[in-house]
């Protein structure tokens, strides 16, 4: 049947005081004042969930939609602040701010939740029981600092993805799942007011990358950055979570670091495709588990758990082979220039091996703890040292020779011998292990 063509005469009606809220279905409850500017509660939809956000919304606007004995109702905050919470620990208004941490949907009720444990059993393995209090920390105890837990295995479908978005339907709006290049991002507004961070397909090869997350990881307040907005102050909650692919090359950390939690997830037996759906399923009944087991561990330093508990043969691995970075660069120049000499031994400063580093983009400062603390050395006694250089033959210009310059400055000694292998003391590095961890504990 063809339309109706309408008259000519005909007009739409205007909007008029009188019909403003029968036009407009949304609900003033939607729109806060924060500081002086209007937000909107909106519900963003993506794919299989939703997220909320705030949408500036300017005055005029709402004008537009709402009389305004209406607009005299929308309520009234001096402005932003953020404090995790769960459950009845939960505020949304807070001495007169509005808390960006948002209440979860999901309520805690007594029920089967065997999938879920028999998930967390696969995730941390002989570690079960650590693992389980780490989700009761952040559910219980959001505030609480914890370790970067990191979830590595070069096999697929291991179950490193699933525990991501698992997290994330668990804490909802409060997790973000963030790609390498939006956690290098220089705004971080998006992220920087989560309770978890996730990374999959974690590769944060820059000394700076891993010195940015262990400085979130255990600090208390951060720098928030958005575009056209000055940088402020913000306090930090955020537990990083990577996801890993590559076992040794994801992150570059250091002998006696103690942030890390790193375990290599295996296959699963049974390869059960619907795993996510049946986990989220169980939602509510985990958290009933994790609230009615509580926190079986003790509190052992400022991120709850001891290297000891966390300790696993990944993060070890991941410590042997991280030696590669810098040492390895500096073992590469200095074996170099002593087959090239052909000398026993070559003495260098921090300014030289700095010069020759630059390509990396490392600090003096970071040089010298790698020297000191990684390869157990120490600057000599004397501030004269022998320096080797190329110059041209005096009796044939065409050619090179080994040249010998006296030169001042703190130098460290090196020796073919000291690349050897296991040629190091280790007591250094356990001394520095235990000597971080009593600092954190002090923490």
């Amino acid at each position: 049947m063809p339309l109706e063509k309408k008259s000519l005469q005909e007009k739409p009606q205007k909007a008029t005081k009188s019909n403003k809220a029968t036009i407009n279905k949304d609900k003033i409850g939607n729109y806060l004042r924060i500081g002086t500017e209007y937000y909107r509660k909106v519900k963003k939809p993506l794919v299989n969930d939703t997220a909320n956000y705030l949408v500036k919304w300017k005055k005029e606007t709402l004008k537009e939609d709402f009389r305004i004995a209406e607009i005299s109702k929308v309520e009234k905050f001096v402005g932003f602040t953020f404090v995790p919470g769960h459950g009845n620990d939960y505020k949304e208004k807070i001495d007169g701010f509005y808390n960006q941490y948002e209440m979860l949907n999901s309520r805690p009720e007594l029920g089967d939740c065997s999938k879920s444990l028999d998930f967390v059993k696969h995730i941390f393995g002989e570690q079960y029981e650590l693992g389980l209090d780490y989700l009761a920390l952040l559910y219980l105890k959001p505030e609480q600092i914890l370790p970067i837990l990191c979830l590595i295995s070069e096999e697929r479908n291991t179950g490193k993805s699933t525990f991501i978005k698992w997290l994330k339907s668990i804490f909802q709006g409060n997790m973000t799942i963030n790609s390498n290049e939006e956690f290098r991002a220089s705004f971080n507004s998006d992220w920087i007011t989560k309770l978890i961070i996730g990374v999959e397909e974690t590769l944060l090869e820059k000394k700076e990358d891993s010195e940015r997350i262990k400085a979130l990881s255990t600090g208390e307040v951060t720098k928030s950055h958005s575009k056209g907005v000055d940088k402020f102050e913000v306090p930090f909650y955020g537990k990083f979570v990577l996801c890993a692919n590559n076992e040794t090359k994801f992150i570059i950390i250091d002998q006696a670091e103690i942030r890390y939690w790193v375990r290599k997830i295996p296959v699963p037996e049974r390869d059960e495709t619907n795993l996510l759906e049946v986990l989220r399923g169980e939602i509510n009944q985990f958290l009933y588990f994790l609230s009615e087991r509580g926190i079986k561990s003790n509190k052992k330093s400022r991120m709850w758990f001891s290297p000891e508990d966390i300790e696993t043969e990944a993060l070890n691995r991941l410590k042997r082979d991280n030696r590669a970075g810098l040492e390895q660069e500096i073992e590469t120049i200095v074996l170099n220039k002593i087959e090239d000499f052909n000398v026993q031994e070559i003495k260098l400063t921090l300014t030289d091996l700095w010069e020759e580093l630059k390509h990396l983009r490392v600090s003096q400062s970071y040089i010298k703890r790698v020297l000191q603390e990684n390869l157990n050395l120490k600057p000599g006694n004397s501030s004269t040292y022998k320096k080797y250089a190329w110059s041209i033959d005096p009796q044939n210009s065409a050619d090179f020779v080994v040249s010998e310059i006296h030169a001042k400055g703190r130098y460290y000694t090196f020796t073919t011998a000291m690349f050897e292998k296991d040629e190091f003391d280790n007591s250094k590095i356990i001394e520095n292990v235990f000597s971080q961890h009593n600092k954190l504990k002090a923490g």
